[in-house]
């Protein structure tokens, strides 16, 4: 790996709707002070997508994402957070993009392209954009050959923003062969993103092979507790003397 690169290890918390007992922004805050004492290098708040009740889901709002954020770094004002709305970028509200905007968070995470953002990039230089290259769930997320240079061609060329790939699905480590193709179409000084698969037995693999930066959430769950996730202060200590020393 290039010595300038130097690797980053976030921890992903699930997040749900904020309701009237505080239980939902009570976990986020337990879950968030775990981390930062486990030694993690930040945090990425995404809407808990699997969580549904009757019917009706209980994943976080865009407005929740906002106010957790903000409990977050009034807390620990220096800790790296991210948050991922699970929203393309190309297809956003105008007033999501002023709030963020406003905002200024220290990264945003997309499962689609960033290639229709420039100018938002621009005015935001301040944050870690991390966009999906042939990512889970998409139609590229088989890519190879000229179409997975294309895609990686398409990535906008500045410095804060990580192509960020992922396995086939949720828990599911990408292909070694995918990565060592992808790093053959990035810039040396390029940074390479991971969301899906890692754990402590083949993160050293992804590490030769040059990932910089890990999101990490499914196999860093010990248990879950009335419909929370509940991270593992161990797996995560764990996980980031791996990637961090």
């Amino acid at each position: 790996m290039n010595k300038k690169l130097f690797p980053r290890f976030f921890v992903v918390i699930h997040v749900q709707h904020k309701t009237n007992d505080n239980e939902a922004s009570k976990h986020v805050i337990e879950e968030a002070t775990k981390i930062f004492k486990a030694g993690a290098s930040g945090i990425f708040l995404i809407p808990d997508y699997e969580n549904e009740s009757n019917g009706h889901s209980k994943r976080a709002t865009s407005e929740d994402l906002f106010f957790y954020y903000s409990e977050i770094k009034k807390l620990f004002p220096n800790f790296p957070v991210g948050v991922n709305f699970l929203k393309r970028f190309e297809t956003m509200e105008s007033d999501l993009i002023d709030a963020i905007k406003e905002k200024d968070f220290n990264m945003i995470q997309s499962d689609g392209s960033f290639a229709k953002i420039i100018p938002l990039v621009a005015e935001v230089s301040r944050t870690d954009f991390f966009t999906g290259l042939a990512f889970k769930y998409s139609r590229h997320s088989s890519a190879s050959g000229d179409d997975l240079k294309r895609l990686c061609d398409n990535i906008p060329k500045f410095n804060y923003v990580i192509p960020t790939t992922s396995g086939i699905a949720t828990g599911k480590p990408a292909d070694y062969e995918k990565i060592k193709e992808i790093k053959t179409y990035l810039s040396i000084d390029q940074r390479l993103g991971i969301a899906s698969g890692i754990t402590e037995e083949n993160v050293k693999t992804f590490l030769e092979i040059g990932v910089t930066d890990f999101l990490v959430a499914t196999s860093l769950i010990e248990k879950n507790v009335k419909g929370f996730d509940i991270l593992s202060s161990e797996k995560i200590k764990v996980l980031a003397e791996k990637i961090l020393t």
